[in-house]
């Protein structure tokens, strides 16, 4: 009378056959890499599959400007309202971090 079922047969391999599988896949793969990147040459020129010489221009592109000197300029950026990240991590781990005193008092009312 057993309480337990036999443990399942192990499957054993020499290390001669794994060494085997190893080189075995390994030129595989590598015949098959090479066989990819290798180009074709069949004498034939390469040759346009599509010729872009004689399109018209959208009427949403001619209205564009054509170099950045006719782009307006921005103004100065806008104040954060948050603070930034490397500010929120020392206020994490407990270090002393500068606090704008402009944007303190809104911080507050959020």
């Amino acid at each position: 009378m057993r309480l337990r079922p036999e443990p399942p047969r192990v499957t054993r391999l020499s290390r001669k056959v794994l060494i085997a599988l190893g080189v075995l896949a390994g030129t595989g793969i590598g015949g098959t890499l090479i066989y990819a990147l290798q180009t074709r040459h069949g004498g034939k020129t390469t040759e346009e599959l599509y010729s872009t010489d004689n399109r018209t221009t959208p009427d949403g592109l001619a209205g564009l400007p054509k170099d950045y000197a006719g782009i307006p300029k921005l103004g100065p950026p806008r104040p954060r309202r948050r603070p930034q990240r490397r500010q929120l991590s020392e206020s994490q781990s407990g270090l002393d971090c500068p606090v704008d005193p402009k944007t303190a008092n809104q911080e507050g009312r959020e």
